[in-house]
């Protein structure tokens, strides 16, 4: 049984982490437009985290593709590293071991964003979230403390949903598990990126069901 991706998206609530877990021959770019696209087909502002040129790699293969990238131009983007600016870049910051650090910095640079959408649900959408725990996934304490101050806290936080993209063959065992265990929905990608594959929800009918992008 299959949905469309923006049915797939409708049910997923307040602060939910949706984890979007592809391999390197695998096309996320076709999720990524659909979901921006949907996102503004809702009326529901979107903000990038761009870690490591990720955003570029995804508009280049969609250009390659045929698809008009013009509105990538526009996206509000927080890049955390990397020497390719993609979208309206809000400002930069740096990927460290010392997570308050990275929050404190991040936290400056979103601010202004959301204040200025204020109630409206936001859409944040990390792209290249594995690249963010390569230097750390050998260290059980640091990746600890990465989903206990990253991705528990965010889930805490009303008024956006996260959708994070993640190259799953970067990442060893114990990363791997650790996302999927915070995660509130995982979608696996096919080879070619046109159908998801639902790993989990909190919707127990929706497992195992296909997702048309």
């Amino acid at each position: 049984m299959r949905m469309k991706l923006g049915e797939f998206l409708k049910e997923v609530g307040d602060g939910e982490a949706v984890l979007v877990e592809y391999s390197p021959l695998s096309h996320p770019e076709l999720t990524f437009y659909s979901i921006v696209s949907w996102a503004k087909d809702t009326g529901r502002p979107v903000l990038i985290v761009d870690i490591l040129d990720t955003l570029h790699v995804f508009k280049e293969q969609l250009r390659f593709m045929g698809y008009d990238t013009s509105f990538v131009d526009e996206l509000p983007v927080v890049k955390e590293e990397g020497r390719v600016e993609e979208g309206r870049i809000l400002g930069r910051t740096k990927v460290v071991e010392d997570l308050d650090i990275h929050l404190v910095s991040y936290g400056r640079i979103v601010k202004p964003f959301f204040d200025e959408v204020g109630d409206r649900e936001v859409v944040v959408i990390v792209l290249g979230a594995s690249k963010f725990l390569i230097p750390i996934q050998e260290n059980p304490w640091l990746l600890e403390r990465y989903f206990e101050k990253v991705v528990r806290a965010a889930m805490a936080k009303k008024g956006r949903i996260s959708i994070l993209f993640a190259n799953v063959d970067l990442l060893n065992k114990y990363a791997l598990q650790s996302w999927e265990e915070s995660a509130t929905r995982i979608l696996r990608i096919n080879k070619a990126g046109n159908v998801l594959h639902i790993k989990k929800s909190p919707r127990f009918s929706e497992i195992g069901m296909e997702v048309e992008v």
